[in-house]
């Protein structure tokens, strides 16, 4: 069994009370939720530790539950495939798991230091999220620059 890339099991947190709420307090019951689904996915996400721990709401019975919302699962996907080109940058995601979550600018971003200070510097100034900067027109401009297209 593989230890997560996407969150210290040990904090107590659910993944998702965390990133959609900002909410850090510990839960006594966690599942474990391989992000990637289906049998093939399933087995490459416990080998390369794309899982994360769920409260049950978030898991299974709530409205934000993972196996009951097609965009919260899509979040995750998305969050699994930045932690994934972070930690194996030799590999490419759609490869593996065959399908692609992220733009050109996401994957720039998470990729390349020198275009990830160009975004924050442009969100930072435009007072505006990195999510934001990232899908500006100007941005996937300087993006190509930098790829050299």
């Amino acid at each position: 069994m593989s230890k997560s890339i996407m969150q210290d099991k040990e904090t107590g947190e659910c993944y998702l009370c965390r990133l959609l709420h900002k909410d850090y307090s510990i839960k006594l019951i966690r599942e474990e939720h391989h992000v990637m689904g289906g049998v093939a996915n399933r087995k490459l996400s416990e080998k390369y530790g794309l899982k994360v721990y769920l409260d049950i709401e978030h898991h299974r019975y709530g409205p934000e539950a993972v196996h009951r919302n097609a965009e919260v699962a899509k979040l995750l996907h998305r969050e699994a495939q930045k932690a994934f080109e972070r930690t194996y940058p030799g590999l490419n995601f759609r490869e593996v798991f065959g399908k692609n979550y992220l733009t050109d600018s996401e994957r720039a971003y998470e990729r390349d230091p020198r275009f990830r200070l160009y975004v924050n510097r442009y969100s930072a100034n435009h007072r505006i999220s990195v999510d934001e900067a990232l899908r500006h027109e100007l941005v996937d401009q300087v993006r190509q620059e930098y790829e050299g297209k």
